[in-house]
């Protein structure tokens, strides 16, 4: 009976798993974990200091959206500027109403003829090519 009872109670050997080469394993890197928390802290640095500025575009300089610094978004490049003005359009096209009053669109100096320019005023190329036709 001795020879029956050792043979129903050997001991199974357990083979150890190999990965397949064509299959993803899970794997958790310390190094990818640290960058992505280092990005995350960089990006809410930069929301906190950038929250409330506006850059013009042509000098570069960072002024609060608190202050009237910033004096035109332009109608054709939609960028904002403080200086490089050209001024509001007088022609007809760039003129509407919102919120009930009149509106007229203004642009800066690389977005209009120069020679149109009269003091604060210019024409937009939009409207001098509506005028020629």
């Amino acid at each position: 009976m001795s020879f029956w009872m050792s043979c129903c109670m050997k001991r199974v050997e357990t083979k150890e798993k190999r990965l397949k080469k064509n299959t993803i394993s899970p794997q958790t890197n310390k190094y990818i974990e640290d960058i992505e928390y280092e990005i995350k802290n960089i990006e809410q640095d930069i929301d906190t200091s950038i929250e409330g500025h506006i850059t013009c575009y042509h000098c570069k300089e960072i002024f609060d959206l608190k202050g009237t610094n910033i004096k035109i978004n332009c109608g054709n490049c939609n960028e904002f500027f403080h200086c490089h003005i050209a001024g509001t359009c007088r022609g007809e096209d760039c003129t509407g109403i919102v919120n009930g009053r009149p509106h007229t669109l203004s642009y800066c100096l690389m977005c209009v003829n120069p020679i149109t320019c009269r003091g604060t005023t210019c024409l937009c190329n939009q409207c001098i090519e509506g005028t020629l036709k």
